[in-house]
């Protein structure tokens, strides 16, 4: 495979989708979060039913904020304006044996086995590594034949990845 180059500026939006598909990926974490929220808002109505209002209130929009990943927006937000949003244009060289990383006065090879899998959204790719930390591409990076052959070195590098969406649409 020839290598790919590809430059962008980081985009909160794309950082919003990936943080909304990273946490619907964790499937035990989601279910957990989920039964949390209506226990919250469950102690918010019994608390107003006994005459604590103030805490009941607490509950409930804590309960609430939780719910609409009010919560989730306002650190990925943060994260982005105190990191990612001071970086400037990015440059990936993509290739069969290994990521090239430019950016201002950083220039780094990255291994594949560095990462763990990867996640397809609709407007990003996330290159998994660690448990809890990915790295953000969007898409409109690439161009549709680049954006394709990408994504199938993806599907040769992590065949076994959960987090391989495309499987399911192969399948087909």
């Amino acid at each position: 495979m020839e290598e790919i180059k590809i430059e962008y500026y980081a985009d909160i939006k794309n950082y919003f989708e990936a943080a909304k598909y990273f946490t619907k990926s964790k499937i035990k974490r989601n279910i957990f979060d989920k039964i949390m929220e209506i226990f919250v808002l469950l102690i918010g109505i019994f608390m107003l039913t006994i005459g604590n209002f103030l805490l009941g209130i607490i509950f409930l929009v804590f309960g609430i904020i939780f719910m609409l990943n009010i919560f989730e927006k306002i650190v990925t937000y943060m994260y982005f304006k105190m990191y990612t949003a001071k970086i400037g244009s990015q440059k990936l060289i993509i290739s069969t044996d290994k990521i090239r990383y430019k950016q201002k006065d950083i220039n780094s090879d990255i291994d594949w086995n560095y990462y763990k899998g990867f996640i397809e959204t609709p407007n990003t790719i996330l290159l998994l590594y660690g448990k809890k930390y990915y790295s953000v591409i969007p898409k409109d990076a690439f161009s549709a034949d680049e954006l394709e052959k990408f994504i199938l070195l993806l599907c040769e590098k992590f065949p076994e990845s959960k987090y391989n969406l495309n499987k399911k649409e192969d399948k087909q």
